[in-house]
């Protein structure tokens, strides 16, 4: 299933998610791995220092069929797995391994996406500059670009997405409702409701980032989208 044309040697990888499309999302961009779109995990949640309630836990736990035990189980497990470094902050795998342990784990048998994200490589230096933590510490998404991490091999290739990222975490140019601007209506989709080629994701990226179009305050770059079995 992957794209024969695609050299996994021109990305850095950024990172492992599970999405679940969510409700709040929009229809016609099914695929997303920023959280105000879908449903991602893990999340800050699922660690037990971090400073959420057992009902608000327990709430997001619910939304991926997680019942009071498996929560329970899944929050001891990510935060594990944190402190040995397979996880990082906010919530992003480091390795599909560790992803698809996950998943066997607590999710088997639902109709969720394991997908790994990456930046192309001619960007990385400067997004490491423009979004040096510095004393605040390094996201999962830093950390593992900082590592040049490579893309590990997908099942296939679900497109691009034009993401901003703030501090830690994305944003999506369909959250600004972007990609019903007429200035980007040439840009060809695919059946994700992802942009077909990295040369339009380019374009878009740009266009995002100036002062006057308004979108969230973040940097906003192509990232491509692959998926792995679970």
């Amino acid at each position: 299933m992957v794209d024969d044309g695609l050299d996994l040697e021109d990305y850095t990888c950024g990172g492992y998610l599970i999405v679940k499309p969510s409700p709040a999302g929009v229809p016609e961009h099914p695929i997303s791995i920023s959280r105000c779109l879908a449903g991602v995990i893990p999340d800050v949640w699922c660690l037990s220092w971090a400073g959420c309630g057992d009902d608000e836990r327990y709430e997001h736990a619910t939304n991926f069929g997680l019942s009071l035990d498996d929560t329970t189980r899944a929050i001891d497990w990510v935060t594990e797995r944190f402190d040995k470094g397979d996880i990082g902050w906010p919530g992003v795998f480091l390795s599909a391994q560790c992803a698809q342990e996950f998943l066997a784990i607590f999710l088997p048998g639902q109709d969720l996406k394991l997908i790994g994200f990456g930046l192309p490589k001619d960007l990385v230096k400067d997004f490491l500059v423009t979004t040096d933590p510095g004393v605040l510490g390094k996201s999962a998404t830093y950390l593992a670009l900082e590592r040049d991490q490579k893309m590990e091999k997908p099942y296939a290739v679900m497109g691009y997405e034009v993401l901003g990222y703030d501090t830690s975490d994305f944003h999506s140019w369909v959250c600004n409702g972007l990609h019903k601007d007429e200035e980007l209506s040439a840009v060809a989709l695919n059946q994700h409701g992802l942009i077909k080629d990295l040369s339009d994701a380019r374009k878009v990226a740009e266009y995002v980032s100036r002062d006057e179009v308004g979108a969230e305050p973040a940097i906003w770059r192509p990232w491509i989208l692959l998926q792995y079995l679970p």
